[in-house]
């Protein structure tokens, strides 16, 4: 079955095979000449943590100037949703950065993708869990073998959600880059 660029693996439970970034210096597509975002990133990258639970990382996100912030907590996202899927974003790490993420590609001028990510985080209910250890409670059913009917429903609107988005992001990413790069040429000042 391949649902707009995520391919489920037959006998594999629901695992969502893409291919992966090495680190802050590999990009999924090709940048050119103008690598603004990239300046943005190298920065920042090791500033913010993810893996130490929700206060730590907003409380050092919150040092970030917007436009370095937005454009970490936007490559994440698109990152993993390109890798794995809306529900591997949420039963990540990364997930803790939800919120950031869809208002930065609201500022990146990326409207669709934002709507999809926040679409995809009502999964929830009206408050994003930030907590891992909540969200994996919520979400790692994705990754058994045997699903009840809702479930199954439940994983076809997120891999439809994240289909979706990766539309609006293009499904090598290449859209997301180029508004990251505009916008981080527009906000070179602030690095």
């Amino acid at each position: 079955m391949r649902m707009s660029g995520i391919e489920l693996i037959d006998g594999a439970g629901h695992w969502i095979q893409q291919e992966q970034l090495d680190g802050p210096g590999e990009s999924f597509v090709a940048l050119g000449e103008n690598q603004y975002y990239w300046v943005f990133l190298e920065k920042v990258w090791d500033a913010v943590s993810i893996y130490n639970g929700p206060d730590a990382f907003l409380h050092q996100f919150a040092q970030l100037p917007q436009a370095a912030g937005d454009l970490y907590a936007a490559h994440w996202l698109v990152s993993e949703i390109i890798n794995g899927a809306f529900p591997q974003f949420f039963s990540n790490s990364t997930g803790v950065l939800a919120p950031e993420a869809v208002a930065a590609l609201g500022r990146m001028g990326l409207t669709p993708a934002a709507e999809c990510a926040e679409a995809a985080m009502s999964f929830f209910g009206e408050q994003y869990p930030r907590d891992r250890g909540i969200r994996s409670e919520m979400i790692d059913w994705v990754w058994e073998t045997e699903m009840t009917e809702d479930q199954e429903a439940d994983l076809a609107t997120l891999l439809g959600i994240s289909g979706d988005f990766l539309d609006a992001v293009g499904n090598d990413g290449a859209r997301f880059v180029q508004a990251a790069n505009e916008y981080a040429a527009n906000h070179l000042a602030s690095v």
